[in-house]
């Protein structure tokens, strides 16, 4: 590995170089005044650009900045232990040795700025021991979510879970997690996600240096790298799907530490030993990680009764190629705009997507105009034909990709070998949904504002399904009005550039939505509603309309009254859709409307149809539902 050290105005700044990327670790500052004396300060933490310590003997929270030692205030807690939670709370250990370990800590809220005392039952199979250090904590701890805190106390081999919400442990919440390895005063333990319900942990003995990790069977370390050194500290964090550990490295005690990406093991970063003093009493120096974006984390460190400092940690952009169409995201064919595909090995990328049914897409390793995208395009042998799930080839400058079905899609798009690339498809449950529509056209008093939002749909229980609170009313001169939908409004009434990129409406443009009679509603005649982008419009007759979408099933519903889909309680009469064939239990007369928004059936008495599969409106008894028949 390569080393290049510079010097910046900010600090000293080293460059590691690896094969496949570049990363440099800068340090932002150091400050050295009014730090707490090694034996009542041995541990710190990081969040906000502070790097916060607790002073045992004062019972004082201090913070430092780069420019100043600030008093937080009075703690009231006797011990060194003090951790972060993902909101900026702290947790600080009250007794660190004795009969106090353990049993108590103090919380500081980063919104209210008020410390709380609070017991901690330890979970059985832990037992009370000393610990001087706290891994970082996951969550909030101060919301009705939580968050969660590790204790490892020494000699112990089980890992206490201590799970706080509302700023009270939550007993039920909080377990011992077995690990069946001696832990030390300064193990500390740190959740892999950001799910404070997850056990999902690492930790690291301090003694025996390397970060601990369950491989689903047994907990193993990650392979040691670069020149790990037995001092306290450390910590992980992942971008871009890598983890990354943070690890005292060098001379042991001293502050230098090391960053190594765990998917190669290969040490991308290293801050060299600047420190005088050997904190053997306190066996080392505190780390911890704070991701600011996919390319940037903070590393902030402690060493006792030297320095507090920062460090900005960067990763380089990772590659990116562009889907370009009317998927979500996609820009609606706009030449300058695509959702980006990342790339997770050479030549490999890889993204996750919404589409409905009919969306189509290219993509382009290139974006701009057309001349750039149209000679950096890949797409299909045959201009639109449906994507499969699984493996799909791919054409230089070939036409357009068709998603049948609407839902939630993971691309795979292999480029290593440009006259065989292929694309793999894999089909997901939907799990992302706007989080609410617009109406824009003939609106009466608002007609084509894209800075209007009060004709809005919210969604409904069921996911996918919007609808109106209270009627849209339209009014066109030409008697007809049209109308499509958006997720996002503009800043102002001549603002449709967010409209244009989020703008949802028929497949086929202009498409007239039609009277179901008797059932007084209205639906779209191919059921496509998608993402299709602007000038794809309904067509309605003048009036005042509730308004339903579903964009999983692609339907629009408009009505007039209480009687439309989504907006009473089912009728007493039980609809199911079966293979081939719906079923009415209950109930008088039965009309059918197919999504073409054809009549199956009208005002008949019978319970049983056979239809092909699709989707379907029954109406029984004026009362509307929607079915799927397979």
């Amino acid at each position: 590995m390569k080393k290049i050290t510079q010097l910046v105005a900010a600090g000293a700044l080293l460059v590691a170089m690896s094969a496949n990327a570049q990363t440099t670790l800068t340090q932002d500052w150091k400050y050295t005044t009014d730090i707490p004396a090694i034996a009542e300060a041995r541990f710190g933490t990081g969040v906000g650009g502070k790097v916060y310590v607790n002073d045992k003997s004062s019972k004082t929270l201090y913070a430092f900045d780069g420019t100043q030692r600030e008093t937080v205030g009075k703690s009231g807690a006797g011990a060194v232990g003090i951790s972060t939670d993902n909101a900026g709370n702290l947790i600080i250990l009250n007794g660190w040795a004795g009969a106090g370990a353990m049993g108590s800590v103090t919380l500081w809220n980063h919104t209210t700025k008020e410390f709380k005392k609070i017991d901690i039952t330890l979970p059985k199979g832990v037992t009370a021991a000393r610990m001087d250090g706290l891994g970082k904590a996951v969550g909030d701890i101060f919301s009705e979510a939580g968050g969660a805190v590790f204790f490892a106390g020494a000699s112990n081999t089980a890992i206490a879970k201590i799970f706080i919400a509302n700023g009270q442990q939550v007993a039920e919440k909080s377990k011992a997690i077995q690990t069946g390895i001696s832990l030390d005063n300064l193990t500390i333990a740190t959740a892999l996600t950001d799910d404070p319900e997850s056990d999902d942990i690492t930790f690291r003995v301090r003694g025996n240096k390397d970060f601990y990790h369950n491989n689903g069977t047994k907990w193993v370390a990650y392979t040691s790298a670069g020149n790990v050194s037995s001092s306290s500290g450390g910590d992980v964090f992942t971008v871009g799907g890598t983890l990354y550990t943070v690890e005292p490295a060098g001379a042991t005690y001293f502050d230098g530490f090391q960053i190594v990406n765990r998917t190669t093991n290969e040490v991308v970063a290293t801050h060299e030993k600047e420190g005088t003093v050997n904190n053997g009493s306190s066996n080392g120096t505190s780390l911890t990680a704070e991701v600011i974006n996919e390319t940037t984390v903070r590393i902030y460190q402690f060493q006792p009764g030297e320095f507090a400092a920062q460090y900005t940690f960067t990763l380089p952009a990772p590659k990116v190629i562009y889907l370009l169409g009317s998927i979500e995201g996609g820009g609606n064919w706009n030449p300058t705009v695509g959702l980006e595909a990342k790339e997770t090995s050479t030549d490999v990328y890889e993204a996750d997507f919404n589409a409905y049914p009919g969306n189509n897409f290219k993509i382009a390793t290139k974006i701009g105009d057309w001349d750039t995208v149209n000679s950096n395009i890949y797409g299909f042998e045959t201009d639109n034909a449906n994507a499969v799930i699984g493996e799909n080839a791919l054409k230089a400058g070939g036409g357009a990709i068709r998603i049948e079905e609407g839902g939630s899609y993971h691309v795979v798009i292999n480029l290593t070998n440009t006259e065989a690339a292929t694309m793999t498809l894999t089909k997901k449950p939907m799990t992302v949904f706007p989080d609410k529509f617009y109406v824009v056209g003939n609106i009466d008093g608002h007609a084509w504002d894209p800075s209007y939002g009060e004709a809005v749909l919210m969604p409904t229980e069921q996911e996918g399904v919007y609808k109106t609170a209270a009627k849209v009313t339209f009014n066109n001169d030409g008697g007809n009005a049209y109308f499509s939908f958006t997720s996002a409004l503009g800043a102002n009434n001549s603002d449709w550039t967010p409209v244009n990129n989020n703008q949802w409406g028929a497949k086929t443009g202009n498409t007239t939505l039609k009277n179901q009679g008797d059932a007084s509603f209205f639906f779209s005649q191919d059921a496509t509603l998608g993402y299709f982008g602007s000038e794809h419009n309904y067509i309605v007759a003048n009036g005042s309309y509730y308004i339903d979408i579903d964009i999983v099933n692609g339907t629009v519903t408009l009505y007039d009254g209480l009687s439309g889909v989504g907006s009473v309680k089912a009728s007493a009469a039980k609809v199911y859709g079966l293979n081939g064939e719906i079923r009415v239990e209950g109930g008088n007369m039965t009309s059918i409307y197919n999504a073409a928004g054809q009549t199956v059936a009208l005002n008949s008495a019978d319970k049983a149809f056979n239809v092909a599969r699709g989707m379907y409106i029954v109406v029984v008894d004026g009362k509307a539902q929607k079915v799927i028949v397979k």
